[in-house]
């Protein structure tokens, strides 16, 4: 049958028990056979009364009242009279309660004894669409790993490179300040290593977030870390003429989690804002409010800047790794991926919740710091001083050797520093060090066989071998510590954490 001919048969378009009638009900598919003229269903199939949710035949009922609307089953049959067949067409349909959902169907218009009625076959393609819908978001998983694959190795060389001269900057500035020969050049150097450090922490949260580490939770005060980030960016906001306004309550409870990488997210949103703002004509202001929600019980911080808003095609890529609406040169999209991963991590969120042509506000959800004790991450506590200790330092890496040296002897610890394992088993046999900072791989010497060799030149030495791992030590080379159960240290370090691990090993040492 040519498209636009009609079949013949003996179907009658007013005989629903019908010998056709009957052999249309048992049919072992979704089928229908409908008056197109009198919009009238003549004979269901018990699949097709299964399919649209009957719980008896419809015969008699309106064809059309499985078109969610009038109009879309008028168009149904302007595409099928004219060729009088349609072959896997994708609509539609409502079953009889209402529901609706996708649905396959094929259709004949065919002449029958008294006119010409619609065959009309009808498949479910809700399990399909489903499978669709898991496959397209698997290949977006897929693809958005391969992203942060991406982002993590090239967090984890960006900061390598950074690690050395941070060391050196922080051990430089720390016996500069115990050396300085008046008040104004000790504070000086003391705001130097600070800013070390603290680059130190936001590097060595780079390298967590590159290989998916938990942050290491406390308590945060957001109006702090709020003005942290303004202090640290107020020179660019006014060298661009914009105003920060902030409406930080008093009273708020702590949220929990990370500072340094908190403060950094706050940092980027306020950078951001700056840039979007840049060559607008109108009013440049960056508002900035934290509030407690009443509703959901979680602290929220907004940033809203007054500029040209984020473009509606973009908006739902804006938290891509390496997608970035900026200029080359400008950007690198890593800034709003990074943001993510961090309150990702935090067991909270960030969202662009407005944009327009007259600015954008990000929000971002914490969790409150009196929730997350009662049955969440435990915060670690304040360490107490403990100085004096003799250490022997064993690193293969001159700089990275001598910032560590400089770290340890401000704090009034006795430091010997060599660059051979061979050297160091010649001291350890000649006097007891109270700890033992070694390089991992220090002469090409495995963890297991480095710590054997330290521990014949000293017998019980080993329980007090702190071993030092670059930024980009391997898996295996962790995996070999932990099964050997010794504290070590990722650089970069700073000195808290330098000292909590000697604290530690004090503490293990007179129990």
């Amino acid at each position: 049958m040519n498209p636009g001919q009609t079949a013949d048969c003996t179907i009658g378009r007013h005989e629903p028990g019908s010998i056709a009638g009957r052999l249309i009900a048992d049919f072992p598919a979704a089928v229908t056979i409908a008056d197109p003229e009198g919009d009238r269903v003549i004979a269901d199939s018990e699949m097709a009364t299964a399919l649209l949710d009957c719980t008896s035949l419809r015969t008699g009922e309106k064809l059309s009242r499985r078109w969610p609307a009038r109009r879309d089953f008028d168009a149904f049959l302007a595409r099928l009279l004219p060729a009088g067949r349609i072959d896997d067409l994708e609509v539609r349909l409502q079953k009889n309660d209402g529901t609706q959902f996708w649905c396959s169907i094929s259709a004949r218009l065919i002449r029958a004894v008294d006119g010409p009625v619609i065959l009309l076959h009808m498949l479910d393609l809700s399990d399909q669409i489903a499978a669709r819908a898991e496959i397209s978001r698997q290949r977006d998983a897929l693809h958005e790993a391969e992203k942060l694959s991406t982002l993590g190795q090239l967090l984890g060389g960006i900061s390598h490179e950074l690690n050395n001269p941070l060391s050196v900057l922080a051990g430089q500035a720390l016996l500069l300040r115990e050396k300085a020969v008046d008040e104004a050049t000790a504070k000086r150097a003391d705001r130097i290593l600070k800013a070390a450090e603290r680059c130190s922490r936001i590097v060595r949260s780079f390298l967590d977030l590159a290989r998916g580490e938990p942050a290491e939770p406390e308590p945060v005060d957001l109006n702090e870390t709020v003005l942290q980030a303004i202090e640290a960016t107020i020179d660019g906001l006014r060298g661009a003429g914009i105003e920060p306004l902030l409406e930080l309550p008093k009273g708020l409870p702590n949220a929990v989690g990370d500072p340094d990488q908190i403060r950094q997210v706050v940092t980027n949103l306020i950078v951001n804002a700056r840039q979007a703002m840049f060559g607008e004509t109108g009013p440049r202001r960056i508002s900035i409010q934290t509030r407690l929600d009443a509703r959901t019980g979680c602290l929220l911080l907004k940033v809203s800047d007054t500029g040209p808003g984020v473009p509606a095609a973009v908006s739902s890529r804006i938290f891509d790794p390496l997608f970035t609406t900026k200029a080359p040169g400008e950007g690198t999209g890593l800034g709003l991926a990074l943001c993510r991963r961090i309150m990702e991590a935090h067991g909270g969120a960030i969202d662009l919740e407005r944009t327009s042509a007259r600015g954008s506000t990000f929000i971002l959800t914490f969790e409150r710091l009196d929730r997350a004790n009662e049955g969440g991450p435990v915060l670690r506590h304040e360490r107490s001083a403990q100085n004096g200790l003799s250490v022997l330092i064993l690193d293969d890496r001159h700089e990275e050797g001598i910032a560590l040296a400089d770290m340890l002897s401000v704090e009034g610890h006795e430091i010997e520093l060599v660059q051979s394992a061979f050297v160091g088993a010649s001291l350890l046999r000649k006097r007891r060090y109270d700890a033992v900072l070694c390089r991992a791989g220090l002469g090409d010497l495995g963890v297991a066989s480095g710590l054997r060799a330290l521990d014949e030149a000293r017998p019980g030495v080993a329980a007090s071998v702190i071993f030092v791992l670059g930024a980009r030590a391997g898996d295996a080379t962790v995996g070999a510590l932990d099964q050997i159960e010794r504290p070590y240290l990722r650089e970069p370090f700073d000195r808290r954490e330098l000292s909590d691990v000697l604290e530690l090993l004090a503490l293990r040492r007179a129990a």
